[in-house]
């Protein structure tokens, strides 16, 4: 009988699993896009109203005006946008603090795939190892997150936001 009672209890389990799929918060966390070559246009905005668009046309990119942007800077936004990975959660404590903070001053990215807006981050304050960046998260399908989390990319001791300005260079 414990057997059986220990395999209802798993199957409770599992049930209750399954029911709060959608509710999980690992979406919040999910800021990569696996394939870069279906991105078609990144828009790059800032708390200071500063704005710039960078479109792909046929494997070449460019600005909202038809400008040449580029290449090695495009090529860090797209490591990034594939490399990004979970560093770990706020402390319960700060997440208030940075909720302020993002609300105030980030970067805004949004990125598009095959023409069709799926995900955005706002980036915020680096980490305070430096190492990685305060974060939020909204797609299409889940919204927009209510924590911010720290992220980093993969194999890079440093923070993120250097790679995506909004500002145009003259």
């Amino acid at each position: 009988t414990a057997l059986l009672l220990g395999i209802l209890a798993l199957a409770v389990l599992a049930v209750n699993l399954i029911k709060n799929k959608g509710n999980s918060d690992t979406e919040w966390v999910n800021f990569a896009i696996a394939d870069t070559t279906r991105i078609s246009k990144i828009i790059i905005e800032d708390t200071y109203g500063q704005h710039m668009e960078l479109i792909q046309d046929g494997g070449e990119w460019h600005d909202e005006n038809g400008a040449c942007v580029s290449k090695p800077n495009v090529s860090f936004i797209l490591e990034a946008a594939k490399l990004i990975e979970f560093k770990g959660y706020l402390p319960e404590k700060s997440k208030g603090k940075f909720t302020e903070l993002m609300a105030t001053q980030h970067i805004k990215v949004s990125f598009y795939l095959d023409g069709r807006w799926s995900k955005s981050w706002y980036i915020g304050p680096p980490a305070q190892d430096h190492y990685g960046q305060i974060m939020l998260l909204e797609t299409a399908d889940e919204g927009k997150s209510k924590d911010p989390v720290m992220m980093r990319i993969k194999n890079l001791n440093g923070i993120i936001s250097p790679r995506f300005f909004a500002e145009r260079k003259r």
